[in-house]
């Protein structure tokens, strides 16, 4: 089987495999963006802020460890 492709990674021209757990979008076996794919292809500022999250979110901690975030409309 082939890897899942980052969706948000996508949305700014880039090909990356989905980091699954590892991402601070992903919950409960999938990814809180997954739903958003048709914003993000029209949405710079959707993308911006959600690239931003996520960087910041990856430096703050583990993503094990933000299981309790949830970005609002994500929920």
């Amino acid at each position: 089987m082939e890897p899942r492709s980052c969706h948000l990674d996508a949305a700014v021209g880039r090909s990356n495999p989905c980091p699954g757990d590892e991402c601070p979008f992903w919950k409960d076996e999938s990814c809180m963006i997954e739903p958003l794919r048709d914003e993000l292809a029209h949405d710079a500022c959707l993308v911006t802020t959600l690239v931003g999250m996520r960087a910041g979110l990856a430096k703050q901690a583990p993503a094990h460890a933000l299981r309790v975030f949830h970005p609002p409309g994500l929920v």
